[in-house]
């Protein structure tokens, strides 16, 4: 009887409806649920935002009403975010973010299929969503203000010329402010319109270095390289920018750049304890969510075919490490 069930169902049976005022609908309906999760929020998220990626045709009028959904579903979740700090996470980070070892790890029998890419996303998650600080004994509120909902996903960018840009929330507005170095940051949730066309400059880069739950050993393979390169976005005067039509934007327009990083991410993997972890791909430290288009792109393809040039062959391997790394986008 809760109010988050159809959309659960829904989502788990693949009957979600196509539309996305449908989809709308039904998020609304599922932020009055009784059980406060994160876990729902970002799949309310992505029930809203899935569409977006696979085409730009919608009516003003249905634009208008994800921008609310948005909205509503940004206050919702910061709701959620301050009960569950105050009841759970505090004690959670104190404890320095210990995440359970599954069953595998003490058993002769081995992991099931699965357990060891559960494991290590589920890591990866906690550090993504919670964030790396270690001291909690501020007021709960200073502490989600410094680390808002899915901070990892942020993008920053500069603008190559001054212009004013707008951030929606709901029916209201306000000036989008850089920081000292001229550089801006969108969030998940953020809606952005600039007041001429502009060009927004999204640097994407790696590092040689990579997390290793547990004081693992690790080494990277020899093809591992890092990224560093620019990503140009051109902005419409006018027109409100979800944040994934800032995604799809960028890949549209330079796609093939966009592409070539991915490949690249996705062909880096690590060493651990001297066994490969299939699941975990070269990380990209800065504005990795540029590459999302791409990765659902290359998890959707069948292996042996190529995108842009005969360079970028897809196998199996790649494919599903794209699927992976399309699941972990969008746990946030």
């Amino acid at each position: 009887e809760d109010p988050a069930w159809d959309i659960l169902n829904g989502f788990q049976q693949r009957t979600l409806p196509q539309g996305i005022t449908d989809r709308c609908t039904l998020v609304m309906n599922a932020i009055d649920t009784g059980h406060p999760s994160l876990s729902l929020a970002a799949l309310l998220w992505r029930v809203v935002n899935e569409p977006l990626f696979e085409t730009e045709n919608f009516s003003e009028e249905e634009m208008e009403i994800v921008h609310s959904t948005l909205e509503a579903l940004q206050r919702k979740t910061s709701q959620w975010r301050y009960v569950i700090f105050e009841n759970r996470l505090d004690p959670y980070i104190r404890n320095g973010r210990f995440t359970e070892r599954p069953f595998f790890m003490y058993s002769k029998a081995g992991p099931r299929r699965g357990d060891v890419e559960r494991h290590y996303l589920t890591a990866d998650l906690n550090t993504e969503r919670w964030g790396t600080a270690d001291d909690t004994s501020g007021v709960a509120a200073e502490y989600l203000l410094e680390h808002p909902c899915a901070e990892r996903m942020n993008l920053t960018f500069i603008s190559s010329s001054p212009v004013e840009i707008r951030r929606y929330s709901g029916s209201s507005s306000e000036s989008l402010s850089s920081d000292r170095f001229g550089m801006y940051t969108v969030g998940i949730f953020d809606i952005l319109e600039t007041n001429e066309d502009a060009v927004f400059l999204f640097e994407i880069s790696s590092t040689n270095e990579v997390e290793v739950p547990y004081s693992h050993e690790s080494q990277q393979d020899d093809e591992s390289n890092p990224v560093s390169a620019m990503i140009e976005v051109s902005i419409e005067e006018g027109r409100k920018y979800t944040y994934i039509e800032l995604l799809r934007l960028a890949c549209l327009q330079q796609r093939d750049q966009v592409f070539a990083i991915a490949f690249q991410m996705l062909s880096n993997s690590f060493m651990h304890d001297g066994y490969s972890t299939e699941s975990l791909p070269g990380d990209i430290i800065k504005n990795e969510a540029l590459l999302w288009p791409a990765v659902r792109e290359i998890s959707g393809s069948t292996a042996g075919s190529s995108i842009i040039t005969e360079r970028f062959i897809i196998t199996e391997e790649l494919r599903c490490r794209a699927l992976r790394k399309d699941i972990d986008f969008w746990m946030f």
